[in-house]
């Protein structure tokens, strides 16, 4: 079946995220930074006929690249797509800029209208389950030792986290050791999706979560574990996507680009 065409919204759309990402690039280009079409590709995800395509109004903006490309130019979604933004916003809950990074098909928001009195913030434990070649994930509450685990205010609020967009995990596996053991808690923060080599994230990986360490290395984004029993894997889309960014593991913050 031949795809529909766009309608004007999604084709307004597409020429004012253009509109930006020249902006963007031309800045990246004048600054000696990365800014062809080859390099962009590899940050943002997918290839660059798509890239193409989306900037072109050949193919409709959704949620997953909408977001990428607001994380790569540095942009709100809603400068360039109310109509996304706005979906956006009802997965995520109101929030700052983040928002636009907020990437679940269906999770439950984090409430601060009551905040804890020892200075803690719930954040949920969930399940996750991924397809692979699809973008987000589902999130199941999981109500194992409560349903929640407790995270410092301060580190939230250091951090400048969005607390909606947190949520906890368990580890599973053994690849990770000796960072994180199986059945270890970690809280991700699904508004964090952009790729910085060295840091840890939650992927979708082939159609399976896992949490892996992701480095750059001869033009190529890897999925390195900790436990050198087990070989890097080529991190290749679209039958993978980036889940969000580890940022949590009980007492500590986890970030730095990990060695």
């Amino acid at each position: 079946m031949p795809a529909l065409p766009l309608t004007q919204e999604q084709l307004d759309d597409a020429a004012r995220l253009k509109q930006l990402f020249a902006v963007w690039q031309r800045a990246q280009r004048d600054a000696g930074l990365p800014s062809s079409q080859e390099a962009i590709s590899e940050q943002l995800g997918f290839n660059q006929s798509s890239l193409s395509q989306y900037l072109n109004g050949r193919i409709p903006l959704n949620i997953d690249a909408a977001t990428k490309f607001a994380n790569l130019i540095g942009k709100p979604v809603i400068e360039f797509s109310a109509a996304l933004a706005g979906q956006i916003g009802r997965f995520a809950g109101p929030a700052e800029p983040v928002d636009s990074s907020a990437m679940l098909r269906r999770a439950s928001p984090v409430s601060l209208d009551d905040p804890d009195p020892r200075g803690l913030i719930s954040v949920p434990m969930v399940t996750m389950r991924v397809e692979a070649g699809v973008p987000g994930f589902e999130a199941d509450l999981e109500f194992e030792d409560g349903g929640v685990i407790q995270i410092p205010r301060e580190a939230v609020e250091s951090e400048n986290w969005a607390p909606q967009c947190l949520l906890a995990v368990k580890v599973r596996g053994l690849s990770m050791i000796p960072v994180f053991a199986d059945g270890d808690t970690i809280v991700l923060n699904v508004a964090d999706r952009k790729l910085v080599s060295g840091e840890v994230y939650a992927v979708n990986c082939e159609g399976k979560p896992a949490v892996k360490q992701m480095v750059f290395e001869r033009h190529q984004w890897y999925m390195r574990s900790f436990n050198p029993t087990f070989e890097p894997k080529p991190f290749r889309t679209p039958d993978s996507d980036v889940i969000g960014k580890v940022v949590y593991q009980p007492g500590r913050v986890v970030s730095g680009r990990m060695k």
